[in-house]
């Protein structure tokens, strides 16, 4: 009767538990890189969808709208709007591009921004392409970072 292993179950023993960690290995390492994709991709929705969502809802509740081309990737929209990230009663607020990022200023200064420097900014962060287009009281928005994303909107001319 035995009592110990030989060398050959030994050696078989060592060379499946390598397959074994291997195959764990690599599937750890896949998952980890899927996590890491699928992170990615929902900030970039989130962030796209508050843009958008901020964006409607400063021209549904605006009284004047003015739109400036600034060149063919982006325009500058001056907004007097009630729609307020800081819970401010009635502001000004402009929707820019600066050196390829967006930014969206709010302030309660009649004198629009981004000349002065009194209000609240918040940086959308980078766009490739920002335009606002209005016919009579129609208006369409497209805004494009690594993907494309527009919208139609029938506000007060």
């Amino acid at each position: 009767m035995k009592k110990a292993f030989s060398l050959i179950e030994v050696l078989i023993s060592i060379i499946l538990f390598g397959i074994v960690y291997l195959t764990i290995t690599n599937i750890l390492s896949y998952l980890k890189s899927s996590n890491s994709f699928l992170k990615d991709f929902y900030y970039n929705f989130d962030k796209n969808e508050k843009i958008l969502k901020t964006l409607y809802l400063d021209l549904l509740k605006a009284s004047s709208i003015k739109i400036v081309k600034k060149n063919k990737n982006s325009s500058t929209l001056y907004i007097t709007t009630n729609n307020s990230l800081y819970n401010l009663s009635y502001v000004c607020v402009v929707w820019y591009v600066n050196k390829g990022r967006l930014i969206r200023v709010e302030s309660l200064n009649k004198r629009l921004l981004p000349l002065d420097k009194i209000g609240y900014m918040y940086d959308f962060g980078e766009v490739k392409i920002f335009r606002v287009f209005r016919n009579k009281n129609r208006f369409f928005v497209f805004y494009k970072n690594d993907k494309s994303f527009y919208f139609n909107f029938e506000g007060k001319s």
